[in-house]
């Protein structure tokens, strides 16, 4: 497909509302709900009759919509963007892509996932003058479905107060296997709000971690550095928990740091507590109680 040629409909309401998606997330830190990103479009974009008309009266979506999750499996082949359980990622090829237009940032997907189908000797294709995508595919309905929950348990964490996410934090480490003999107290914040370690005996690995319940503030990097001067044994890791999100400057210094420095943020620890709720206790599981729901794929 050559830069000068005119996309189709289908293809250029995907290009105008993809580009702007990976606006968003980078905005957003470079992370984002599938949920959050389809409220969000329609304030951004205008969209004319045929790009805002439900394509199926079964399952009625504006086309806008279902054309662009349809073609985004492009802009994963790409490596411009990643999905993971209803939460979409910008990847830094994505962000530098947003130095280009929207028609040359689908051109780039669109060859790469052409390119992608030819190593891969896969016969199926997306074709850019396709006028119509009538029926929800399955992975729509399973990305709205996962993107609901991670907003609805989302909205639950951030309605806790700051002991409340604390002792969430602390549980899901012992989910996760590990050990946690202190957990800061109620009273003044003295730097370390939890203390765990990979076993009963408290040798091997420790975790140091902090925990910051400020939903809609992103984390500077100034709680990141604090962190880091805590870690005084070789070995230990650090963590910072958030109920919100991170400067890019925090996540920065995390990644650089001679330390092993973890950063997670509110889409990270949804998806924590999913992957390791079974083997909560019982008593564990009531802090944040969840409902395995299942679907069968076509």
């Amino acid at each position: 497909m050559g830069e000068n040629k005119e996309l189709s409909r289908s293809a250029s309401v995907v290009a105008r509302t993809m580009y702007e998606a990976m606006k968003l997330i980078k905005q957003n830190e470079g992370t984002m709900s599938f949920a959050a990103i389809k409220e969000k479009i329609p304030t951004i974009l205008t969209f004319n009759d045929w790009e805002s008309a439900n394509t199926s009266e079964k399952t009625p979506q504006p086309r806008w919509f279902v054309n662009s999750v349809f073609y985004s499996v492009e802009y994963v082949k790409a490596g411009l963007i990643r999905k993971d359980a209803g939460v979409w990622y910008l990847t830094e090829e994505g962000e530098k892509a947003l130095a280009l237009t929207p028609q040359q940032v689908f051109e780039i997907a669109h060859t790469a996932y052409r390119q992608y189908q030819k190593e891969n000797d896969k016969h199926e294709t997306i074709d850019e003058d396709v006028e119509e995508v009538s029926e929800l595919t399955d992975e729509i309905i399973v990305a709205e479905a996962e993107s609901t929950a991670q907003e609805g348990i989302s909205k639950r964490i951030k309605a806790m107060n700051p002991y409340e996410f604390q002792d969430l934090c602390a549980t899901l480490l012992r989910g996760m296997g590990y050990y946690t003999p202190f957990i800061a107290p109620k009273g003044k914040d003295g730097g370390i709000d939890i203390v765990a370690y990979e076993n009963a005996a408290g040798v091997g690995q420790r975790i140091i971690a902090q925990v910051k319940h400020m939903p809609t503030t992103a984390i500077d990097v100034t709680v990141v550095r604090n962190l880091a001067a805590l870690l005084k044994k070789d070995g230990d890791t650090g963590i910072v928990f958030s109920s919100g999100t991170f400067t890019n400057e925090a996540i920065r210094f995390a990644r650089e740091h001679k330390s092993n420095i973890r950063l997670i943020g509110s889409t990270e620890l949804v998806k924590l507590w999913i992957d390791n709720y079974e083997l909560l206790s019982e008593e564990d599981r009531l802090l944040l109680p969840l409902k395995a729901v299942y679907y069968v794929l076509k």
